[in-house]
């Protein structure tokens, strides 16, 4: 009995340490987890549901933080993305970590930034998502399926975004 238990344990163990050398990330483990939420937004007091944020559309749902200098340094790439995508097709939300609202709000007003935003003071909803840090952006397909991740700083943004979404949205059309 006890050496079926020690099998159980390498085994165990054997797993992870393959799961970890091919560099599958929390995210992508994550994928059968539930990621229901319903929070304020910001601007609105519109309540914001994954359940109705995702029945027609896919959403893509950008995570950061206001006092992240690599958010702040990708917030321009944020807003390309926002300005490319059409809203009837696609819901945008971002969620603010770490900061509160008038941290967030004073954020957003330095930007011109006018997206819908979330907050989550104790950043606890954005562990199921999260990569390696922030910034990440999240796309979710129907019923709130992680279609998948995105955490690239650069041009290549905006591109790699859209290609999550245009894989999304099969699951509206077919």
């Amino acid at each position: 009995m006890r050496s079926t238990n020690i099998l159980k344990l390498m085994m165990s163990l054997m797993g992870l340490a393959m799961v970890m050398a091919l560099g599958i990330n929390r995210a992508e483990a994550a994928r059968g987890s539930d990621y229901s939420f319903s929070a304020t937004e910001m601007f609105s007091g519109e309540t914001m549901d994954l359940e109705a944020l995702t029945a027609e559309a896919p959403l893509v749902f950008h995570i950061f933080s206001p006092e992240c200098p690599h958010c702040q340094r990708h917030m321009p790439y944020v807003k390309n993305l926002y300005g490319k995508l059409d809203g009837k097709a696609v819901n945008f939300l971002m969620y603010s970590v770490d900061s509160s609202e008038r941290e967030t709000q004073r954020f957003m007003d330095s930007r011109s930034l006018s997206m819908p935003v979330v907050i989550d003071g104790d950043g606890q909803f954005s562990e199921l998502y999260k990569r390696d840090g922030w910034p990440t952006t999240v796309v979710l397909g129907k019923g709130g399926k992680l279609i998948g991740t995105c955490d690239t700083n650069g041009p290549s943004y905006v591109d790699e975004v859209v290609e999550l979404v245009a894989k999304a949205q099969k699951d509206y059309f077919n």
